[in-house]
């Protein structure tokens, strides 16, 4: 068997494709032929043995494998060299650092589009990819003709791309850009492959905003179509609308069409699969209150079957649209949150506070001893943690949760209340530019009307809070004005008068102290063209 030549060896490959029960034989024999590390000179047998291995046992493909190794050189055919990394791959083996090189160096252009995919995927699986290897499979896609770019290939193309330590938007959006440029490119995905598709290429970074969103509006259509003929499993909405909404990507109406696609699969839903639907809703501010309904009664059912961080989503989610009726819920939430209090990070363990005592704050009178009995221990658990590690999103929450606590009459450890309030003054909150540049526009229109001393950024005295901008009415008697900024998300389906929680929160705080609040919305102040309309919505706003 050591001196086989390359007829002989083609023998043994027929017999073993041909003959299985016999490789266990053949195998020994090429054992002894790999202790001479002597390569085989035909690249074509080479390739074919390694082909033979797919199928092998482990161990006897592994002897094969080690066999043939001294034959892999940088001279050996695109084919051969992915015939030996797909066995590896399929036999779970890892490649030398000679074997590496020679890996990285294929041209993916010798091999056809269906063996370049299958390449990939086997570099893939036994951690060889770089972002060299992701640009080189780009490329040789990119001069493949579109029709044979199918969808499964560049759902698969994103995903492993997605997993490779250095890749990139720009590795793949050349290939995304091409695509939805090519008439008909939508044909090619199944609703499924397209929703996959879109979704790693939101994990990886891509910019759906601008000249790819084409590419998320269709999988929005195709999703319909699917739940017309009920091949829409619930994670795959649920991971859609998470990508819609951490993409921003939907438009006015995108999410509240895929509510009854929600409905109907909420029945079926998995406890991760309603956290989604309801951070995806909350996280874009569009409210749904049939949608809420049915989730509030089955998450106040299966409450216990969640996770820390999963309680901390759904208080979040509730508090963030301003649902506080749903009081079974929430006093769940509070009874369910104090027993494993210990086991919340403190970013879940803030959001359980602020929105507990959200909650309170609405019904003062009624929930006063729940704040007090259970939200103001668990604030001062979280408030004894409390570090700069923390971070700004959870220093606010916290001290938004402090005002409305102190706001719904409860008593608060003094030095725990001070150093909150004194981190949430060092590390202000970023001011929007938008939010800005609307600000300087009211200012500049103030001057045209006959209004009280204008203020920026002035401080709440009783609160605290930073205020962008405040009337002082000519009138003593009369309260000064706090004109507030709303964005998206800040309030609810384009409707100003619902606004989220943490806006909710401060007006609430504002008008107990003595402010009159107007409210101004993005799209009220943006929309109008002529400065005119501008300043006729202040006046109806400010009532002058």
């Amino acid at each position: 068997m050591r001196g086989l030549r390359p007829r002989s060896l083609k023998q043994v490959l027929a017999l073993m494709l041909l003959r299985p029960g016999c490789t266990g034989d053949l195998v020994q024999c090429l054992k002894g032929r790999a202790t001479l590390l002597a390569p085989i000179n035909d690249d074509a047998v080479v390739g074919a043995l390694a082909i033979a291995c797919w199928t092998l046992q482990r161990d006897d493909a592994r002897h094969v494998i080690e066999s043939l190794s001294p034959s892999i050189t940088e001279r050996s055919s695109a084919n051969t060299i992915f015939a030996f990394v797909r066995a590896h791959a399929l036999q779970t083996l890892s490649l030398s650092e000679h074997h590496l090189k020679v890996a990285r160096s294929v041209d993916l252009g010798r091999l056809d589009l269906h063996d370049s995919r299958l390449f990939f995927r086997a570099m893939m699986r036994i951690g060889a990819v770089d972002v060299d290897t992701i640009q080189r499979m780009l490329k040789r896609m990119l001069e493949e003709r579109s029709r044979d770019l199918d969808g499964q290939l560049i759902s698969d193309f994103l995903w492993q791309s997605l997993h490779v330590q250095g890749a990139s938007a720009r590795d793949v959006e050349p290939l995304l850009v091409g695509l939805i440029y090519t008439p008909g490119w939508h044909q090619r995905f199944t609703g499924k492959q397209l929703r996959l598709a879109v979704s790693a290429a939101n994990k990886i970074g891509v910019n759906g905003r601008a000249r790819l969103r084409p590419f998320f509006e269709t999988a929005v259509r195709l999703t319909h179509q699917d739940a017309l003929d009920n091949q829409l499993p619930s994670w795959e909405l649920s991971d859609l609308l998470m990508t819609l909404v951490t993409s921003r990507t939907y438009g006015p109406t995108t999410l509240q069409s895929l509510v009854p696609l929600c409905m109907r699969t909420l029945p079926k839903s998995e406890p991760p699969v309603r956290l989604q639907i309801q951070w995806a809703y909350a996280a874009a501010s569009e409210l749904s209150p049939p949608l809420f309904s049915e989730l509030a009664k089955a998450e106040q059912i299966a409450l216990h079957e969640h996770k820390p961080h999963g309680i901390a989503t759904i208080a979040w989610a509730f508090a963030q649209l301003g649902q506080f009726e749903f009081e079974p819920l929430f006093e769940r939430i509070a009874t369910r949150s104090t027993e494993i209090v210990d086991c919340f990070d403190m970013r879940g363990l803030a959001s359980i506070v602020w929105a507990l005592s959200g909650y309170a704050l609405q019904d003062i009178n009624a929930r006063e001893a729940m704040a007090h009995d259970v939200v103001v221990p668990l604030w001062s658990y979280a408030a004894s943690r409390l570090s700069m590690a923390d971070g700004n999103v959870v220093i606010h929450l916290l001290n938004d949760a402090r005002l409305a606590l102190l706001h719904t009459r409860c008593k608060l450890d003094f030095e725990l209340a001070r150093r909150v309030a004194s981190l949430a003054r060092e590390n202000p909150k970023p001011r929007s530019e938008k939010k800005q540049f609307i600000y300087d526009q009211i200012e500049s229109y103030l001057q045209h009307l006959r209004v009280g001393r204008v203020r920026r950024w002035a401080a709440c005295p009783f609160t605290g809070l930073e205020l962008p901008l405040v009337i002082d009415q000519m009138e003593a008697s009369r309260d000064p004005i706090v004109i507030e900024v709303l964005l998206r998300p800040e309030f609810v389906n384009g409707n100003q008068v619902q606004m989220c929680g943490g806006a909710l929160n401060r007006t609430h705080f504002l008008r107990h102290n003595g402010f009159c609040v107007v409210v101004v919305s993005e799209q009220d102040f943006l929309k109008p063209t002529e400065h005119f309309d501008r300043i006729n919505l202040l006046v109806e706003k400010l009532q002058l």
